[in-house]
């Protein structure tokens, strides 16, 4: 059976409470999940953050998807971006959503 989480507060609490606190909570939760079995997501939103507090946490997890969405009529309307996949190939430009 596959087993995720989705911990959709990550922008709250690492702008109410920091980067360090906010990496050992998120570090021991990826630690006892993991060992339970169970994939970790993530939902942050990194215009909220400094980028060098939003990569202090991104940087704990294995993998970082972006999704983005455009208003010019010529591009895409939705796309999803693979940025990094510890140990995986993965695709390396943006796939269209529809």
């Amino acid at each position: 059976m596959i087993q995720r989480i989705c911990i959709e507060i990550l922008s709250d609490v690492l702008v109410k409470h920091g980067t360090n606190t906010t990496r050992e909570w998120i570090s021991g939760l990826i630690t006892d999940l993991g060992s339970k079995g169970f994939t970790m997501l993530a939902v942050i939103n990194p215009t909220m953050h400094p980028p060098n507090e939003a990569n202090a946490v991104l940087d704990l997890f294995d993998g970082e998807i972006s999704i983005t969405q455009s208003d010019d009529p010529l591009d895409c309307k939705k796309s999803i971006l693979v940025k990094k996949l510890r140990n995986q190939d993965y695709i390396k430009h943006p796939i269209c959503l529809r």
